[in-house]
């Protein structure tokens, strides 16, 4: 891998992440709700799957429900696409960066960080 695209992913991944595995569905707009699976999560950002490609810098909106010490916690965001990658018929993989999250979805998110 050369370095200066080492560099541009050291600079995308700057929190660190926690694996959550969950269904997920991602709200593009004038277009119907999209089905993901969850990859990881961090403070900034999280990464999803999808069956279908979504553009490079466009705003959707996320939610998912994953279990904490026995209870469901619930987020929801707005978010950037900041990367999409075809990874074969697994779909695509894509990364997201926050950018509002509610009081609700923020402290959601801490209990899930841990």
């Amino acid at each position: 891998m050369d370095t200066k695209k080492e560099n541009t992913l050291q600079a995308v991944r700057v929190d660190e992440r926690k694996i959550i595995r969950c269904n997920a569905v991602v709200y593009l707009k004038n277009s119907r709700p999209l089905k993901a699976r969850t990859v990881d999560i961090s403070t900034s950002g999280m990464c999803i799957m999808t069956v279908e490609n979504v553009a490079h810098n466009q705003m959707c909106g996320i939610s998912f429900e994953t279990p904490v010490n026995g209870t469901l916690v619930k987020v929801e965001a707005v978010a950037k696409v900041v990367y999409s990658i075809c990874v074969g018929r697994d779909g695509f993989r894509l990364g997201l960066q926050f950018s509002n999250l509610d009081a609700n979805s923020q402290a959601a998110l801490e209990r899930i960080l841990g």
